[in-house]
């Protein structure tokens, strides 16, 4: 069956960012967590739980929480709809648990308050406490003129249920999204709409148009001269490059994260992997001094992990920073 909406898009973007600022910062926690447990240092551990909760929880929330919010899906067939649906709404209620869970230890980790928290969670979720995503459905970005899908959506679905027939046979999801493109004026012209054939002009052709002339007159859209428009396409373009190009057009880090929708420090993980890949020289984003020294941290200590780097160089220097020249010595390993 086709599926319209952006499922894959959003996997994919999801997939990329949970790699770079979920589980790289992840393995070096790991390594961190085993040296202070193996001190003993009790203190140090839980001011480093107590960081990594406030960083793993704006994590959680923007690179999965908010993205699963706006997924959109939507076919023909109902039980691949329910299957997509019950997948996402089971992976979204973990990623509410995990929110939870990280809440709890942002003021340090305790075992009791920390398994009371996740009971709770776990059972307010089973009694349908919880907020899920939204149940209706919008048009996807690849539309146009959501408005119009959505009325048309809607009457497709008010339709099938007077007619006792499924969806798909009154019309087409992929169809509905030609004549939000295309806007046909006339009968004659909704004909050349690819779905909609004489049986089903002649049996829905009038009430479709009338919503589409409908929507016409409420924007102002004169009929005669409306000339086709293309859904619009989603960038194929890799995230990180897409966050080049803006900063090469002058912006800064800030600007690129709130032109974007995104936190600076995924900004700064998007350029730093430009960096590694050659594709911008860390000069362009770091003066030399702070280059060299940063550089000099990672070469004495025999690896480039953030957190130590940045406890041995301080206020003197940002996590960002620290990513540009982790990035640049990740290029010089792949030449």
């Amino acid at each position: 069956p086709s599926l319209e909406g952006n499922l894959a898009e959003t996997f994919q973007l999801m997939q990329t960012d949970m790699s770079k600022d979920i589980h790289r910062v992840l393995s070096s926690f790991k390594v961190q967590l085993s040296e202070l447990i193996a001190k003993e240092d009790q203190n140090t551990l839980q001011e480093r739980i107590k960081k990594a909760s406030v960083y793993f929880h704006e994590k959680n929330h923007e690179i999965l929480y908010m993205r699963l919010q706006k997924l959109w899906v939507a076919t023909d067939n109902k039980t691949v709809k329910k299957t997509i649906d019950q997948a996402i709404e089971k992976l979204l209620k973990e990623v509410m648990l995990k929110a939870v869970c990280l809440e709890t230890t942002k003021n340090g980790f305790e075992i009791r308050s920390y398994l009371a928290a996740r009971a709770k969670a776990s059972i307010e979720e089973s009694q349908g406490k919880k907020k899920s995503r939204p149940k209706e459905s919008t048009a996807p970005e690849t539309v146009s003129r959501p408005e119009l899908y959505n009325a048309l959506v809607s009457w497709r679905n008010a339709k099938a249920s007077e007619t006792d027939q499924s969806h798909y046979m009154i019309i087409h999801l992929k169809t509905i999204v030609a004549i939000s493109s295309l806007l046909p004026q006339s009968l004659r012209e909704l004909k050349k709409v690819k779905g909609m054939g004489d049986r089903k002009v002649k049996a829905f052709g009038q009430e479709i148009l009338d919503i589409v002339l409908e929507y016409g007159g409420r924007n102002n859209i004169e009929p005669g001269i409306v000339q086709p428009e293309p859904p619009v396409k989603l960038l194929k373009e890799a995230t990180h490059l897409i966050s080049l190009k803006l900063f090469r057009e002058g912006k800064v880090l800030a600007e690129v994260a709130k032109a974007r929708g995104l936190s600076p420090g995924t900004v700064a993980n998007h350029l730093a992997t430009c960096i590694s890949e050659g594709t911008v020289q860390v000069e362009e984003l770091l003066e030399k001094n702070k280059i060299d020294a940063i550089s000099e941290v990672f070469k004495k200590a025999g690896n480039t992990l953030l957190s130590p780097a940045k406890a041995e160089l301080g206020e003197s220097v940002t996590y960002e920073e620290l990513r540009y020249v982790q990035g640049y010595f990740e290029y010089l390993e792949k030449t």
